[in-house]
């Protein structure tokens, strides 16, 4: 995966990245089927929210953000609680974006 070919954009207040075939990938997002609905991403940040609000300790979660908002430069969104902020390194925060090594 060369993130270089990949181009972010945002739909619906939710960070979306479009990759060289066209296939769409939301950082924020934990959870997600494939081909992603980009319609429908605003909906699932705010069910996983909701979900997290009910986690004894949500910064445990290794993949997905707490912001909506991710910057595909440092690959860290726009929430101060998200364990993307404080502590990881690239390799880490990039994980946490795509839900496996790259």
């Amino acid at each position: 995966m060369h993130l270089e070919h990949y181009q972010s954009t945002v739909e619906n207040g939710v960070t979306i990245l479009i990759g060289p075939r066209g296939g769409r990938y939301a950082p924020a997002l934990r959870h997600y089927n494939q081909p992603l609905d980009v319609q429908s991403v605003a909906t699932l940040f705010r069910q996983q929210q909701e979900s997290d609000s009910r986690v004894a300790n949500p910064r445990n979660f290794r993949t997905g953000h707490f912001g909506p908002i991710v910057d595909t430069t440092r690959w860290k969104c726009n929430s101060d609680q998200c364990p993307c902020q404080r502590g990881e390194d690239l390799a880490q925060r990039l994980y946490r974006s795509f839900g496996r090594r790259v």
